[in-house]
C-alpha cells in the first residue's frame, strides 16, 4: 500500500535526560505546539507543525543540540 505523509504534525525525540519543560521551551521557540507527549527514556512528543511544512520542520529541530531524532510520519493510505 502506498505511504502518505501525516498532514501538520511530526515525531520529534528529545536527547536523554531532556525534560518536559526543556522540549517544551524548544517547541514554541521554533514556533510549533506539542499535540502527545511520551516519555520513557527520552521525551517522544507528536509537533503540530504548518501543514505542507513538516519535512522543513523536521530539519529545524535535528539542528536543535537536545533533539535526537526528528522525523515527518508516515502512514496508509
Amino acid at each position: 500500500m502506498p505511504y502518505h505523509i501525516e498532514d501538520g504534525v511530526i515525531r520529534v525525540v528529545f536527547k536523554r535526560g531532556i525534560t518536559q519543560a526543556e522540549a517544551l521551551n524548544t517547541i514554541s521557540r521554533l514556533g510549533c505546539e506539542a499535540k502527545d507527549f511520551t516519555s520513557y527514556v527520552s521525551m517522544n512528543v507528536i509537533v503540530h507543525v504548518p501543514q505542507g511544512k513538516e519535512a522543513d520542520f523536521a530539519e529545524r529541530f535535528l539542528r536543535e543540540p537536545n533533539v535526537a531524532i526528528a522525523a515527518t510520519i508516515h502512514k496508509e493510505h
